[in-house]
């Protein structure tokens, strides 16, 4: 049996995160009204401030601008990522589990 390659394998879960986490961002946003669609697009005041604090520090020191502005932004996204897909995830469940139970609410006992 060979070792697990742990590096590997968070590298590929962090890249298949990223396009879960921009495609459950676009639906949820989209889809959802009121304080769910708040919580859904919360992330994206997140990742802005995020984008915005790295955009400051590389062009406040140029020497990091030497190593690619692209490289540096998508691994603040490809990072940010897992959080945010993981966060989207739970509001979802959390969604369908109160609407599930404002459906079929429990009658009390008798």
């Amino acid at each position: 049996m060979s070792p697990v390659d742990w590096r590997a394998l968070l590298a590929a879960g962090m890249f298949l995160c990223l396009p879960l986490y921009i495609i459950l961002q676009m639906r949820l946003g989209c889809d959802w009204t009121g304080r769910w669609r708040v919580a859904a697009v919360s992330p994206l005041i997140v990742l802005a401030i995020l984008l915005i604090t790295a955009f400051v520090r590389i062009f406040s020191r140029p020497e990091l601008a030497e190593h690619g502005l692209f490289d540096m932004l998508f691994s603040v996204v490809v990072v940010f990522s897992i959080p945010g897909s993981i966060y989207l995830l739970l509001i979802a469940i959390a969604r369908m589990t109160f609407r599930r139970r404002r459906s079929n609410p429990i009658s009390p006992s008798s």
